[in-house]
């Protein structure tokens, strides 16, 4: 009921001109004035001055209660307000809160896929450099069963050092590689050796 009838009374304040003028609480004169607008916590007035924007615990009393003013209200309407705005803080904290740690998981994610893809390159290159090692090693073991051949060939010879420092110092050279190896597949001079028994003689 209170509503329909300030609206109805900031119609009549719209069409109306006071002839008297307006003194505030704090001493400030307005002349002239013209009720523009009604608010709950003020009126918005024209005057010979200019358009002001006047709160109500600011206006004498008779204008006050003319205008319906109800400081209770006001104050609950004004701290609905400020509760509404603080909501809509938190609200908003909270969204923001909400994006930063997406934010964060998102960076974490990253890194770590990031961090598991440099783990799984080097792993690659660890298996690589050891693959190629192992083929070094195994190349060198063989260069080196190939290269002392008719070392091993000849072992089992009489002449076996004398192979093995022939093919030691000369084997680098294919030549002298054949020779070696030829040397140590050739057989051994048959020795004979004569025994004869005690006490005997044998004619020539």
């Amino acid at each position: 009921m209170r509503l329909p009838l300030q609206l109805l009374l900031a119609v009549l304040a719209g069409a109306t001109v006071f002839s008297l003028d307006i003194t505030t609480r704090d001493g400030k004169t307005y002349k002239h004035v013209k009720v523009m607008g009604i608010y709950p916590d003020g009126l918005s007035i024209m005057h010979s001055t200019g358009v002001s924007k006047v709160p109500f615990d600011n206006l004498p009393d008779a204008i006050q209660k003319e205008y319906g003013y109800d400081p209770a209200k006001v104050a609950a309407d004004r701290k609905a307000v400020e509760e509404a705005n603080k909501a809509e803080a938190a609200r908003a904290a909270a969204a923001q809160q909400q994006i930063a740690l997406k934010a964060r998981q998102e960076a974490d994610e990253r890194r770590r896929q990031e961090d598991e893809k440099l783990a799984a390159e080097q792993r690659k290159k660890d298996v690589a450099k050891m693959g190629s090692i192992t083929l070094i090693i195994v190349g060198i073991v063989i260069a080196l069963l190939l290269y002392f051949l008719p070392s091993i060939v000849g072992r089992h010879k009489i002449n076996a050092f004398a192979i093995f420092v022939f093919n030691f110092f000369l084997g680098w050279t294919f030549l002298g590689w054949v020779l070696a190896l030829v040397w140590a597949c050739t057989k051994d001079a048959v020795i004979e050796t004569l025994e004869q028994p005690a006490g005997t003689f044998k004619e020539p």
